[in-house]
């Protein structure tokens, strides 16, 4: 964001209702109130993420799933394809080498 600060979505998810009244008259303010206090519960945290960047090369070996995901979604998010994950680069090798 321009301003230096973050934007935060919280999606609340809970299963639907069977039922044509409870989808209308209970499950909106079900999910306005789920939405209420998760946001309430990670207010402190939203405030604590303005100025916190992403640097590639302070990742330790322990965080390798997330910068993969980082790395696949900077590409797609650009409309270029995703860039194959390490594990897949391995398995496309070990797999060339039983064939040939």
């Amino acid at each position: 964001m321009p301003d230096g600060g973050v934007r935060v979505r919280v999606f609340v998810m809970k299963r639907r209702s069977r039922n044509f009244f409870g989808r209308l008259l209970i499950d909106p303010p079900s999910l306005a109130v789920r939405r209420h206090f998760i946001n309430s519960f990670l207010s402190s945290d939203i405030v604590s993420l303005a100025g916190v960047r992403y640097n590639p090369a302070r990742l330790i070996a322990a965080d390798q799933i997330m910068a993969d995901y980082f790395s696949w979604l900077a590409a797609v998010s650009h409309g270029r394809p995703p860039p194959a994950s390490p594990r897949r680069q391995q398995e496309a090798v070990a797999a060339g080498s039983a064939e040939g």
